[in-house]
C-alpha cells in the first residue's frame, strides 16, 4: 500500500501510516517518513510527518499517492481551514508561558526555568549535571529545517569557576556540539565543545568581558558553524561540526536534533537569556 524502499525518493522509512476521511468525503494518509543526506545517507532531522492523497479502486483497495509513494511536493488541494498563521522566528519571552514549540528533556523533577523571576527574560537555574547527564537543565526546540540561523543572547551573572550556560545542537547524552560562557580560573571566555561517543573536547576558546553574548549556529545540511559576539564586539568564529556525527546513523534514536539552551555547574548559576531566534534559511 505504502512503501519508499529501494528507489531513489528524497523520502524514506515511510510508515506508522493513519488513514482519514474528511467531512467533504476525501480519504487522506499521514504518515512518517525521513529525509536522508548524503551519498552515504543519513539522517539528523529525526521523523517528520508527511500527507498523501488517498483513492479507492473499483473493488474496495485504497490507493496512496502516486503508485503507492508519498510526493515532496503533492497534489493538492490540501485539507487547510485556512491559512496557518506562521510563529515569529524570534522569541522574546514576554508571555506567560513558553511558546508549545519548546521541549524540556524527560520530566524534570522541578522546575529549573522562570518566566517571571525576570520578567521578559527566560531564566535557567543549572545544577551539575551536563549535557553529558540525562538531568541537564534544558529548553530547545526541534531544528525542522537543513539550513537555518539560531541565535540566542544570554546573560551569564554572578558566575563561579566551573559554571557555563549556551546553545547546544544536541542529538542525545553521548552526541552534542555547544557555544557557550564558562568562567574557568576567574575568567570568562566563550567555548566552543564537541562531544561524539566517548570523545569530548573543548576546540575553541576565546576571552570575553561581562555583559550579554550573543551565541549563533548557522546550519547547513553537512555543516554546523558557531560564533559568539559580546556587546559592542566583532562576532568571533569558533569552528565547525559535522552533521554526520549527530545523525541518526551515527548517534542512535529517531526524534532528531534539538537546539536548546541549557546551564550547568557546581554553583547553580543563573543564566537569563533576552531572546532566541530560529530563522529558515532557503
Amino acid at each position: 500500500m505504502l512503501t519508499h524502499r529501494s528507489t531513489a525518493s528524497p523520502i524514506q522509512a515511510t510508515g506508522h501510516a493513519d488513514l482519514v476521511e474528511l467531512a467533504d468525503g476525501t480519504w487522506w494518509m499521514v504518515c512518517l517518513g525521513v529525509r536522508p543526506l548524503g551519498q552515504w545517507p543519513r539522517h539528523h532531522l529525526g521523523r517528520e510527518t508527511f500527507l498523501a492523497p488517498v483513492s479507492w479502486s473499483e473493488d474496495g483497495w485504497p490507493r496512496v499517492g502516486h503508485s503507492g509513494m508519498v510526493e515532496p511536493r503533492d497534489i493538492g488541494p490540501f485539507p487547510v481551514a485556512g491559512p496557518a498563521a506562521e510563529e515569529p522566528t524570534r522569541d522574546d519571552f514576554d508571555d506567560g508561558a513558553l511558546r508549545l514549540s519548546w521541549n524540556e528533556l524527560r520530566t524534570p523533577t522541578h522546575p529549573r526555568w522562570s518566566l517571571t523571576e525576570q520578567p521578559g527574560w527566560l531564566v535557567l537555574r543549572g545544577t551539575a549535571s551536563t549535557l553529558d547527564d540525562m538531568d541537564v537543565t534544558f529548553v530547545g526546540r526541534r531544528q525542522q529545517h537543513w539550513r537555518c540561523r539560531t541565535e540566542a543572547r544570554l546573560d551569564l551573572a554572578n558566575s563561579r569557576d566551573g559554571d557555563e550556560a549556551g546553545l547546544t545542537v544536541r542529538m542525545n547524552e553521548h552526541h552534542h556540539y555547544e557555544v557557550a560562557v564558562r568562567q574557568e580560573d576567574g575568567v570568562r571566555c566563550v567555548i566552543l565543545r564537541r562531544r561524539i561517543g566517548l570523545l569530548s573536547a573543548v576546540v575553541a576558546r576565546r576571552l570575553v568581558g561581562p555583559g550579554p553574548v550573543d551565541l549563533r549556529v548557522d546550519a547547513e545540511e553537512d555543516w554546523y558553524h558557531f560564533s559568539a559576539r559580546a556587546h559592542g564586539d566583532a562576532r568571533i568564529e569558533l569552528g565547525a561540526g559535522e552533521t554526520a556525527y549527530l545523525s541518526t546513523e551515527t548517534a542512535g534514536g529517531f526524534t532528531g536534533v534539538y537546539l536548546g539552551l541549557y546551564a550547568s555547574g557546581a554553583g547553580h548559576p543563573r543564566a537569563a537569556w533576552d531572546w532566541f531566534d530560529y530563522q529558515p534559511v532557503e
